[in-house]
Formats: C-alpha cells, sequence, structure tokens
C-alpha cells in the first residue's frame, strides 16, 4: 500500500512543477485528497502573487475555487495522458465535474492559472490519438474557457481590462489573423488590438 505522504506529495509536485518549469512528472492515478486540495490551494497562493505582478493592470481577485477545480482536473487529464489503458467512461466521468460557480471576472483569472497550459496539454494527447476522450475533454475546456487560447472571446472576457490584454496578446501569438473580424465586432477588444498593433488593418488585412 502506498504511504499517505507520498502520494500527498504527488499532487503539490505536480502544481509546483508546472508552475515553476512548466513540466510536469505523473505518478498512477491517485485522487487528491481534501487536504491536499487545501495545501495546493496555499501554493497556489504564493506563486499567483508573483504570477499577478508580471501581469498588466490589475488582476482579478484569485480565487480557491474555481482554481482548485480547474487544478485537480488538470491533474487528472494528464495522468491519463501516461495511461492511455484506462477504459474511455472511466476518463470521461472523472473529467466531467461541472464547473460550480457561476463564471465571472474572478473566475476566469483563476480558472486560467491552471488552464493556460492545456494547448500545450492538447498538443500532447492529440499526438497519442486525435479523436480519444482525453484529447475530446481538453478541447471542450479550451472552448469553454476561451482566454485559455484565445479562442472566441465573451462579453465577460472582454469587459476586464487585464483579461481583455492578457486575451489580445494571447491571440496575437496565434497569428489566428482569419478570426481578426469576429473580435474586432467587440468594440474593447478592438481597442486593444488597436493598442498593440497601431492600426487594426494589419489584423484584418489577410485572411
Amino acid at each position: 500500500m502506498s504511504n499517505p505522504n507520498d502520494q500527498q506529495s504527488l499532487y503539490l509536485e505536480f502544481l509546483e512543477s508546472l508552475f515553476r518549469t512548466g513540466h510536469v512528472m505523473i505518478g498512477g492515478l491517485n485522487e487528491p485528497t481534501n487536504a491536499e486540495i487545501t495545501q495546493g490551494v496555499a501554493l497556489a497562493r504564493e506563486l499567483e502573487w508573483v504570477y499577478r505582478h508580471e501581469l498588466p493592470g490589475s488582476p482579478p481577485t484569485f480565487q480557491p475555487e474555481p482554481f482548485s477545480w480547474a487544478a485537480v482536473l488538470f491533474y487528472r487529464a494528464t495522468q491519463f495522458l501516461i495511461q492511455r489503458d484506462v477504459p474511455a467512461e472511466v476518463v470521461r466521468t472523472a473529467l466531467s465535474a461541472p464547473f460550480p460557480n457561476k463564471i465571472g471576472h474572478a473566475e476566469i483569472y483563476s480558472v486560467d492559472f491552471v488552464f493556460r497550459f492545456l494547448p500545450d496539454l492538447l498538443l500532447l494527447a492529440h499526438g497519442e490519438a486525435a479523436d480519444d476522450p482525453l484529447t475530446r475533454q481538453i478541447q471542450q475546456w479550451i472552448t469553454e474557457w476561451p482566454l485559455t487560447a484565445a479562442g472566441s472571446p465573451t462579453a465577460t472576457l472582454s469587459s476586464h481590462p487585464t483579461l481583455c490584454r492578457m486575451y489580445v496578446e494571447r491571440w496575437l501569438r496565434t497569428g489566428k489573423r482569419r478570426a481578426a473580424a469576429e473580435l474586432a465586432a467587440d468594440p474593447r477588444i478592438r481597442l486593444q488590438l488597436e493598442l498593440e498593433l497601431g492600426t487594426l488593418d494589419e489584423c484584418l488585412g489577410s485572411p
């Protein structure tokens, strides 16, 4: 039987490695306990304090519950990426927990503190299997949380100056110029694009 303290270290070591290096190590399919999740929040608060001071303006308040929802799901998804022989129904059940809150600025920011790493996870999952439950779930998260990979923006996202700027900066890095007209329909994102580019014509000029 595994030592509970060993299991406890797995989740915390996972989060610390993810946030400090962008790389993770996974062992087994253990689920974090409530105590581990609480410790994960404490670690995240410490690292998020540094992260938020590197962002433009005033980011929303960090919220433990949305963060933990995203962190546990990301942790389990990474486990399933390594353990590819897990039955599809087990994967779907483990990753199907609905978001527990109404989505506002703080929720978007707190979830994104983890989900900003989803595009990298999707690349790895897609490389293993392009149409399995894990890959589809990651794609669904990316769609539902557009700040993650500069997907179709929501009014809630664009109405916060820092989130809006984070979104535009990520969008510019993706080179998704074919979607520029859609983004320009939101006046707040259009303004931020013009601030970043000098003129929106540079963005809209090519498909």
